[in-house]
């Protein structure tokens, strides 16, 4: 399992509320990119604006989550950004995507979304099957692995609930 990092964030009725965001250690473009989706849902969820001091407290925790190579050309980019632009932040993760995305990975997005596409000769349901195979988490395939060696519709919307449910 990826490290990850716990943040909580108090609501304005007192209770806490806690997010688990994973720490970037190499990896390829794919990993890049899924860890800024999970970035940026961590920024929409911890209510960040665009204003000095929520760019600052998001970039404390930015690096928090990066490592090495990624650490030191952030904290570069953010101490030249500083002066010039108030959403540093999202200078120095465009300068990361730079580095992380190099030139032909956009061709390489289209072809796997090209890839996705159902066949003529394919129903309905092997698709949605094709697409949750896929898209789901490795222990959630195990888990349905142990529980049902099918992979019908009816019987994996059944298995997800049992999963959910643990």
């Amino acid at each position: 399992m990826p490290e990850q990092v716990t943040f909580e964030k108090v609501k304005s009725n007192g209770s806490e509320v806690k997010m688990q965001v994973p720490v970037l250690r190499d990896g390829d473009w794919k990993e890049w990119l899924e860890w800024l989706l999970r970035l940026s849902e961590y920024f929409m969820f911890m209510g960040y604006s665009q204003n000095d001091a929520d760019q600052l407290d998001f970039v404390e925790d930015v690096q928090v989550l990066l490592h090495v190579d990624d650490l030191l050309l952030f904290n570069e980019t953010v101490a030249e950004e500083q002066y010039v632009s108030n959403n540093v932040a999202i200078q120095a993760l465009r300068r990361l995507t730079a580095v992380h995305c190099p030139p032909g990975t956009r061709a390489l997005i289209m072809d796997q979304l090209i890839q996705t596409k159902k066949t003529r000769t394919m129903t309905v349901q092997a698709d949605l099957v094709r697409m949750f195979k896929s898209a789901m988490p490795v222990d959630w395939q195990l888990q349905l692995n142990r529980h049902a060696r099918t992979w019908d519709l009816t019987s994996m919307e059944a298995q997800f609930e049992a999963i959910e449910r643990n």
